[in-house]
């Protein structure tokens, strides 16, 4: 019997590089969380689904993937987002990471295949600040592009630990992968 393992993320964990070429951009890689780690307090995270798709950068002009491979988007698929980086999980839904990835790295982009993708925006690089306080630029991205496909990625804030694991256990039973906390108060 295959057993599936229940996940639980922190965000700003450390850097990953991976663009080639003239500055490239540092992403996070999340790190798995521990219960009850001192000196740590929920109350200071913010707390999303996982979604279990590919990672997209959208540096303004182009989409690419976390390793820094482009992706052949369709046209449509981004006309009208702003030169604003943002990032997000390139998403098809719970249990369908295959799909998403089977799309993002065909070289040519077929309209069918990418009308089941939704980008789930996660952070804003470029707007200043913490992450509590990139939240506003994250709506402002999704609300100005008026997209069906472009979402901000719901967040939330829980203070109790088993409330936590609890939430975590329906998205898993519920084909989630687990959940992500990313620090309110940390900077890109």
């Amino acid at each position: 019997m295959l057993r599936r393992h229940t996940m639980l993320f922190l965000g700003g964990g450390f850097l990953l590089p991976t663009w080639v070429g003239a500055a490239p951009p540092l992403l996070w890689l999340a790190q798995l969380y521990r219960p009850g780690l001192p000196h740590q307090s929920l109350a200071d995270y913010w707390v999303s689904e996982k979604y279990d798709g590919v990672r997209g950068y959208w540096d303004g002009r182009a989409l690419w993937t976390r390793q820094g491979i482009a992706i052949a988007a369709p046209l449509w698929y981004t006309a009208g987002w702003p030169s604003t980086p943002m990032e997000g999980e390139i998403w098809a839904g719970r249990g369908q990471f295959a799909r998403a990835q089977s799309t993002t790295r065909k070289a040519l982009p077929l309209d069918a295949d990418w009308k089941a993708l939704r980008f789930m925006v996660f952070d804003a690089p470029a707007a200043p600040g913490s992450f509590t306080e990139r939240l506003p630029a994250i709506a402002q991205f999704v609300a100005a592009v008026e997209q069906a496909w472009v979402q901000a990625t719901p967040q939330w804030i829980e203070t109790d630990e088993t409330r936590l694991m609890a939430h975590m256990e329906r998205i898993v039973r519920g084909g989630g992968e687990g959940l992500m906390l990313h620090k309110g108060s940390a900077v890109y």
